[in-house]
């Protein structure tokens, strides 16, 4: 990956199903997250909604972009059926593929004003760590990565070793320790998941462009 000053940043959905119409009460005002400055959610830990039902396993909700009601985002991953005609106007929604490798189990939903929802299996979560919120591109305002996760490291931490380190294998230094972090396998159409780890903690990431 180029560092951050030359990075081609480019806005593409996060997900290839996309709905039209708008269902106003989804889309409408949310409680507020923990906010910075610029008016965007705080980064940090995706805050999470309990478990609900999909396919018969269990799937931990996680709110991991924008500002979302719990209710809301539960109603999201239950009724968006993870496949074409998601059911759901003005959501897009995607479904966890092991062709990216390691922790792209995460199925997903975008919805208006960056609300972004995963749901991930409960019995993948000791191995693929806590997810992240999701990180906005510099110098724009378009969401490019999905399935941001972390394991004994800072969210902040991690975003910069997904940002600064290069996918070549090679050692890197990002925060206070050394990290190393490889490619893994690609979808072209939807991009490529990114591991990287410093002895026992990982960062991992699904980029989009």
């Amino acid at each position: 990956m180029l560092r951050p000053q030359t990075r081609r940043w480019m806005s593409r959905g996060v997900a290839p199903l996309v709905s039209t119409l708008a269902l106003s009460w989804l889309a409408g005002p949310a409680v507020s997250a923990p906010q910075d400055g610029r008016g965007h959610a705080a980064s940090g830990l995706a805050p999470t909604c309990g478990t609900v039902s999909i396919s018969r396993s269990r799937f931990l909700v996680e709110r991991v972009g924008g500002t979302i009601r719990c209710t809301s985002a539960r109603y999201v991953v239950q009724h968006a059926r993870f496949r074409e005609h998601s059911g759901l106007p003005s959501w897009s929604c995607w479904r966890g593929s092991p062709a990216f490798g390691f922790t792209s189990v995460a199925y997903g939903c975008n919805g208006p004003r960056q609300q972004v929802v995963q749901a991930v299996p409960v019995n993948a979560l000791a191995r693929i760590g806590k997810a992240c919120r999701l990180f906005l591109g510099p110098g724009d305002t378009s969401i490019h990565s999905l399935d941001f996760r972390v394991q004994g490291v800072s969210c902040q931490t991690a975003k910069e070793v997904v940002e600064i380190c290069h996918v070549d294998g090679n050692g890197c230094n990002a925060g206070t320790s050394a990290w190393s972090c490889r490619k893994l396998k690609q979808r072209p159409a939807l991009g490529y998941a990114e591991r990287c780890t410093s002895v026992k903690c990982f960062a991992s990431i699904v980029w989009l462009d």
